[in-house]
Parts: C-alpha cells; structure tokens; sequence
C-alpha cells in the first residue's frame, strides 16, 4: 500500500515541485541558524497601531482576571477542558516553562536537535525502535503554548487593572515570559523553531500585546527594550528564511507567514537604522505584499471560501487575511503590484477587491450564533484571543465588523450584537458553489450541507470523506453534528476514524469515498482518488439537491426544509446495503420508543422516521482539537434503492 501512496503523491503533485524537491537533495546545504539573527542593527517599535476600548474590557474585568491569573501561574487549556501547569518548577515569583514538552503525553522533546530534525507523528506501526518512542507524542501542544496567545489578555487586563502592584507583577511577568522563552528556545533549536506559521502567530501575539501595554503606560527598561526589538526583528528573518511556501501546494502555513511579515515590518520604525539594513527589510517587506495579493486570490476561491474544502481552516485564513489588511491600513504609503497604499488610502486591484469582499460574504453566512459548521479539519486555529471565556474566534468578529462598517478603530461590544449586525438579514439562503457549500434558513433551523471537492487542489490535506454530508442547528445550536477531527499526528487510527464516511452525516456502503491510507505521516492529509466528483446541483431555502459518484453509480440527496422539519430523500440504484449516519450534538438526548426514535433538546421534542432498519449507537463527538465527548447516532440501514426519512419537531 505503501507504493501506492508513494505512485499517487507522484501522480497529482505539480511536476515543478518534484523538480525543485530533487534540486534541493542534490543541492543541500547547512543552513546557519541561532546568532545569525541576533547581531542586527537597533531600532524603535512602533506603539498605538491597535486601539482597545476599555469601557468594554471593564465590564468583564472578572472573568479577564481569572483568565490573567492562570498565565499568571503558567496554567493553560491546551486540547483539554482542565487548566494544566506547564511550568518546569516552582520558583516564585516566575515559573519557567517547559517548552519542549507535550502535557498529555509527558514526551518531551531535545532542545538540542535542529529545528528541521525534529521527529514527531510516529504511526503506531513504526518498527523501528528508535523512532516508538515518538507514538502518541502531540506536537501541536508545545506548538500552541509557543504561540504565547495568552499575553494578549495580560496586557488587556493591564490597561483596566487599578492596582498599581499587580500591574508591577504583569510587567515582570510579561518580561520574564519573554526571557524565559529566548533563553529556553535558542533560534533555529527544538520544536519552537519549527514551523513558520506558528513563528508568525506568536509574533503578532508579541507586538500587539506589546503595543497595548506600551499605549497604556508601561515602561520596560533599557534593556529588555533592546531584547525584545531584537526578537521580533528574528523572528522577521527567521519567518523569510523559512517560508513554508511550495508551488502548487502550500496552504494555510504559508499564508500564516506573510502575516507575520506584513505586521512585524507595521511596527517597525526604520529612521533610526542603517539604509542597508532599512533596504534589505523593506524587500522582504515588498516580497511579502505581493506575495499577499497573490495568496488571496490562490488561497481563497471566487465564492470567497477557502481552498482548503475546511470551513474552521476557513475561518482561520480569514482571521490572518483581515489582521493584515488591518495592518496594511496603518504603514505608510507603498506600493505593490495589486495592492498599494496612496495618500493614506488603502487601494486594492479590483480581482482582489472583489475576492476579499467574497471572503467576507462567506464568513458572515457561516457565523450561526457564534458557532461555525465543523465541516472538514478542525484543529481549533486562531490568531487572537481577545476574549478567551467566551469564543476564541472574537478577533475575527470584530474584524468582520471593522472591515463592513468601515470604521477607524475596531469596536468592542457585546459579541452576541456584533455577531447580529454581521449576518444578512434579508438572506434566507447562501450558496458557495466554488466551495461548494449551502445554507437554508428558517424561523427554527439552520442547514448546512457540503458537497465540494478535496481541498489543497486535490490534495485533500485538510479534507474528510464528508462528500454530500450535512450539519442542521436549531435556534442557533449545533444538533445534528459533523463529528470534527480530535486529532492528527499522534494517533494515526483516530485521524483517520474522524476522516472515514461512517463518522460523518452521509449514506455510505460500508466503503470511503476516496481511498485513506496510514502507511507514512504524509498520509493523514491526503486523500488518494479523485472518484466522487460532488456536486450541490440546486440549493435554495427550502430545497437542496446534492450528487457525489463514488460508487459507480450516481448517488442523489435531496434535503427539504421547512420551519418544523426536515426530510430527506436518498437514491442510489445499487442491491447492496445502505447506511445513513445522523450524528448528533452531545447535548441531545435520543431514546428508542417502539417504532419511533424520540429526540430532546433544548427543552423541545423531535421524532426521527426512517424508512429501514433504525438503531442508535455511541459515537464520539470533537467540538475543539484534543477533545472528545461520547455522543449519539441514529443509523439507519435500508437494501432500497430510494430511502425516505425525517426529523419533525413536536409543536407544544
């Protein structure tokens, strides 16, 4: 099976990237890493670039000081429900964190391995001795406490706090953190190093929370002023060095590092530095501009939605799109090759104008009451955390509304009215037939139904077997599900248990719509095949109509809603047995009552009818990465060739 993988990756990657991957074997040549990057000139960053509204942030100082106060104490939820300690000892008043260490697990990492060596996603085949001990090892944990995004919220909490020592005690801390994480990271060492996307991430989450403090009255001294400048001018070279970039095939990682680019060079003042070296960032500044105006238009397809066939992947390009537009907006004049920046406005080439527009149509259709349909990978990406106990996605809210409404600084208000005003109210119905993607809406129901190709350009790196699947929420909540993706290196079984048909809201029988292998790593984001050609053939808000051809035979959906149902018709002119899988939301209750499947949920009653053989099963439901949570299904079994079934609510 092995060979096959190997024989199709062959087959569909772009023949310039073979070419450049065999140039870069016969030409390999160690790269320096660590000190190149710290003996640069010094310069001045720039403060005031985003504005908080602390009227707001007043009103929730509680819940921002208990948040503050686990940072504090080095405590996160990191792929856990549980607040963990990631420190490596106590030693008041700071903790050292442990950043090459994966809590669930207790694997750890050698801070002494290059960057570019570091082993992790080892299959639970893996007969090689030396390598076991990676098996169950979650990288994407010390990846995501190294994207610091909790320091957002301390500097926030600064700005309102009115104690004058536990404001000390936050720029100590604040200061500390980032000793700690220079000393303990060496540039180009261990899994901090690694991926540039999560570099990028961090220092947007450095700057911004930097920016705050400083508009607020923090003063840093002289030194920690110079370190930290250092850094951040590291991290810019660092991310240029390493672009996570290939012809054909990059993705959201690569899109991740111009951000970083486009907002480290935002607050950088160059007046105080040498021309050469002024003249050598602002390059790399121009690399990453056009390179952005290219992105948007390879990256994100002409119904605005994401290449990457993930609605959370969408969500999370988006949010990267928008802070660097955001930023964009806030440096001086430039000029790009579709994007340049004249007498202070911000003008884009009318394909990209019209491309960010969409992007912006799309989001707010799927925005349903805060929630996002689960549709595709999940491994819950976001770049800022403006208000952690109550939706991580807040930031890329507030920068929809700052992008429709035009206004001069992003303006914080309850997330419920934000969320309200975004959505168009005179829209019943949304089709991304590029995506392809739709969405029904009515006075109870909100249905969503997928039938769109692998993503990645058929790659299908972030895709799931989900082809004609749907996701129904009533009074804004989730209730019938798509079961999400829990994990993806560090346990090769359950990535692909979460990738397979069964786990998803479609007919099957008993065989994937596209071949998913486990022989190698590379093998958790592909999907082998190109058989099921989907397709949503009519949508509008009440009636869709979706194919997909993966058994040979043309199977057809068709899904009718209206304010107290919905029904489905499946045709598939095949003899053998059929499945149809309802997963459903771990909040809903589902009893058998003779030949009646009863449903509650938020205090209302349902019944399910189908026509076939009716049985309930466990399944395991993943709103978040890292989570599970033991959940219902309704499965229903039927030989026909047409099967009717239907979801009523019982009026009172």
């Amino acid at each position: 099976m092995k060979v096959l993988s190997t024989l199709h990756k062959a087959l569909n990657t772009p023949n310039q990237i073979l070419l450049k991957k065999l140039k870069k074997k016969l030409n390999k040549v160690e790269k320096k890493t660590d000190d190149i990057y710290l003996s640069l000139d010094s310069f001045v960053l720039k403060s005031g670039l985003l504005k908080i509204d602390k009227e707001f942030f007043n009103e929730h100082i509680i819940e921002i000081e208990n948040c503050v106060d686990k940072s504090l104490s080095n405590e996160f939820k990191i792929f856990t429900e549980d607040y963990i300690c990631v420190s490596n000892y106590n030693n008041k008043p700071y903790n050292k964190i442990n950043w090459q260490k994966d809590q669930l697990s207790g694997f750890e990492w050698d801070i002494n391995s290059k960057s570019k060596n570091i082993n992790f996603g080892i299959g639970e085949n893996e007969k090689n001795v030396n390598f076991r001990k990676y098996i169950g090892a979650e990288i994407k944990y010390p990846w995501e406490l190294g994207r610091q995004q909790d320091l957002l919220n301390v500097a926030i909490f600064f700005t309102i706090c009115s104690e004058e020592s536990k404001k000390n005690e936050i720029i100590d801390f604040y200061k500390n953190r980032i000793y700690d994480f220079s000393e303990n990271n060496p540039i180009g060492f261990g899994v901090q190093w690694q991926t540039s996307m999560d570099i990028a991430i961090r220092v947007v989450n450095y700057l911004i929370s930097y920016d705050i403090l400083k508009s607020n009255g923090a003063v840093f001294d002289e030194e920690f002023e110079q370190h930290f400048t250092q850094l951040m001018i590291s991290h810019y070279y660092y991310i240029f060095d390493n672009l996570e970039y290939s012809d054909g095939m990059r993705g959201n990682h690569y899109f991740a590092n111009l951000m970083g680019l486009i907002v480290v060079y935002s607050y950088m003042d160059l007046s105080q530095i040498g021309l050469n070296e002024s003249d050598k960032i602002k390059q790399i500044f121009e690399f990453a501009l056009n390179s952005f105006s290219e992105e948007v238009l390879y990256q994100f397809l002409n119904d605005g939605g994401n290449f990457e066939a993930s609605v959370p992947y969408h969500f999370f390009a988006s949010e990267m799109l928008l802070i660097c537009i955001y930023f964009l907006e806030r440096i001086e004049d430039f000029s790009g090759e579709k994007i340049k920046k004249i007498d202070n406005e911000l003008l884009f080439s009318d394909d990209v104008r019209n491309r960010i527009k969409n992007v912006i149509d799309f989001c707010t259709n799927f925005i349903i009451n805060g929630n996002i349909p689960n549709i595709g990978d999940n491994d819950s990406g976001f770049v800022l955390d403006f208000i952690p106990y109550e939706n991580k996605r807040a930031g890329l809210i507030w920068l929809l509304s700052h992008n429709i409404e035009g206004k001069e600084e992003i303006k914080f208000e309850k997330l419920q009215n934000v969320i309200n005003r975004l959505l168009f109210q005179n829209q019943s119905y949304f089709l991304g037939d590029w995506f392809g993607i739709a969405r029904a809406s009515n006075k109870h129901f909100d249905l969503i139904a997928f039938a769109g190709g692998k993503g990645q350009n058929g790659k299908g790196g972030h895709s799931h077997n989900d082809k004609c699947s749907f996701e129904l929420y009533f009074e804004g909540k989730p209730f019938i599900v798509d079961l999400g993706s829990a994990f993806y290196t560090s346990n090769w079984m359950k990535r692909n248990y979460y990738r397979s048909v069964n786990q998803h809201n479609v007919l099957h029988i008993g065989r994937e719509q596209e071949l998913i292998l486990a022989n190698e790593r590379d093998d958790l984001f592909w999907l082998y095949g190109n058989k099921s050609k989907p397709e949503i053939v009519f949508a509008n808000d009440e009636k869709m109509k979706l194919t997909h051809q993966a058994y040979k035979k043309e199977y057809e959906r068709n899904l009718n809603l209206d304010e107290n149902s919905l029904k489905g018709n499946e045709k598939l002119d095949l003899a053998k047995e059929k499945i149809i899988s309802f997963h459903f939301h771990n909040e809903v209750k589902i009893f058998n009552n003779s030949n009646n499947i009863e449903i509650e949920f938020l205090d209302r009653k349902f019944i399910f009818k189908g026509e076939g053989d009716i049985k309930l099963k466990k399944c395991y439901y993943s709103p978040e990465y890292g989570i599970e949570k033991e959940s219902m299904k309704i499965e229903l079994k039927s030989k026909s060739r047409e099967i009717n079934w239907e979801i009523s609510l019982i009026e009172d």
